[in-house]
């Protein structure tokens, strides 16, 4: 399912009350998937830089700027996620429950930061009520934890800790260096490319890599597992549509 399939899908079955905030974030996901794209056909030359040093330096300098603005989009993601999910699923949810059972209080405190650390202990704390003392809402917790196992599952994976720790590294200490790599074999070139320098984040070394292998591994990943958390929410939103059809 692509991102378009989910996206739409949220926006058709989520209740009126929520379709105007939900599509600001949808809208928003939309936008940075289609910067992620657009900067990266910028990568598409993998041809050894030619003229002189100011040239090739012009020229490095504008991918290293490109690739910066990738990846910042890239780890920007989740964050717009978890304000979906709030949007969609966490604030309804707590607010019918809050109803019904006045011991149960999960809503989001005003002025409170929304990331998605605390979104996924929202849902954690969602499920465990609904498991436990909400009979009414048999069925909702397995979706609840649909989209926090994958919302997890996605933070979790070596692809964003790689992103995440790259962008806190250019954020806050320096820009990651990126230099043009080949090897000849018999007067031919072979594996050229433009390679991110090593760097280290929190004692933690991550030694270079391909633009190539950044692209084709790291962002796919990212966006296959952030595509699957969108996924659940379009179940949790269909589910809820066919219980409480208004």
């Amino acid at each position: 399912m692509s991102s378009t399939t989910w996206i739409n899908e949220v926006q058709n079955n989520c209740p009126k009350t929520i379709r105007r905030d939900a599509e600001i974030y949808l809208q928003t996901i939309e936008k940075k998937e289609e910067h992620i794209s657009f900067l990266e056909e910028k990568f598409l030359d993998r041809d050894i830089p030619t003229g002189d040093k100011k040239e090739i330096k012009q020229k490095k300098l504008k991918l290293e700027i490109s690739l910066e603005a990738l990846v910042y989009n890239l780890h920007s993601l989740p964050d717009v996620m978890a304000q979906l999910i709030v949007v969609i699923v966490v604030e309804p949810l707590s607010s019918s429950l809050k109803k019904d059972y006045s011991s149960v209080d999960i809503q989001v405190p005003k002025g409170i930061q929304i990331n998605p650390k605390n979104v996924i202990e929202k849902l954690k704390k969602l499920e465990s009520a609904l498991n436990l003392s909400c009979p009414k809402y048999v069925g909702y917790a397995n979706l609840i934890k649909e989209i926090k196992d994958s919302f997890q599952s996605l933070l979790d994976s070596d692809e964003f800790q790689y992103i995440n720790d790259l962008v806190n590294t250019i954020k806050h200490r320096h820009l990651i260096s990126i230099e043009f790599r080949f090897k000849q074999s018999q007067g031919n070139v072979e594996e050229a490319d433009w390679k991110f320098l090593s760097f280290t984040k929190d004692d933690k070394f991550y030694p270079e890599i391909t633009v190539a292998k950044l692209l084709s591994q790291y962002k796919s990943k990212n966006l296959e597992l952030f595509h699957i958390v969108g996924n659940k929410i379009s179940s949790y939103v269909l589910g809820e549509k066919i219980v409480n059809p208004k």
